[in-house]
């Protein structure tokens, strides 16, 4: 589940659309190792990342892992998968049709008390520079 925010009072919940061929201009996530927590969690960058409403984005595994990247909030874990990327691959494109401070983690590292492996995506309303 994702939060998104309408206004400074408002939340509502909101999911991604379904993965999509990457396109040249989809904003980039790249997925590391954490060398913290293990090869069961990584690092994103940017962290968090910034995308516009209806702008596609996607993810880059530049580990030897395969990770399934599920959506939570800024304190629970959640059960929807954004998507799967497999060692070495760049995910489907994705995108948010609202504004959203949308969470995520790796399936195989959730955030507890011992990892702080939760990231963001900041989803807002603006216009695509040519």
């Amino acid at each position: 589940m994702m939060i998104i925010r309408l206004s400074v009072i408002a939340v509502l919940v909101v999911g991604c659309t379904e993965p999509s061929p990457p396109e040249d201009q989809d904003a980039v996530i790249t997925l590391t190792y954490d060398t913290n927590d293990g090869v069961d969690c990584f690092i994103a960058t940017p962290d968090p990342a910034s995308v516009m409403v209806n702008m596609g984005f996607h993810f880059v595994n530049n580990t030897m892992v395969s990770y399934t990247i599920m959506s939570g909030t800024a304190t629970a874990i959640g059960s929807t998968p954004f998507t799967t990327v497999g060692p070495g691959k760049t995910s489907g494109g994705l995108m948010f049709p609202a504004p959203a401070v949308a969470y995520y983690y790796a399936q195989s590292c959730p955030p507890s008390a011992n990892h702080t492996n939760r990231h963001s995506i900041n989803v807002t309303v603006g216009v695509t520079s040519p």
